[in-house]
């Protein structure tokens, strides 16, 4: 999914449905404002992996 929105490609909408149900579990997993942290982050080509996992 990142990769999409790197270069402002839309997702494939084949793929919407698990894009969808992997963010939705990742998010309930580590919480809500983590999972925006790190995909914030995660989106920044400047940023490292440092971080991102504890």
């Amino acid at each position: 999914m990142r990769g999409s929105i790197s270069v402002g490609a839309p997702l494939v909408e084949a793929e919407r449905g698990d894009v969808d149900r992997i963010t939705a579990s990742l998010s309930k997993a580590v919480g809500e404002a983590a999972f925006e942290t790190a995909f914030a982050a995660g989106a920044d080509p400047a940023a490292g992996p440092e971080g991102l996992v504890e």
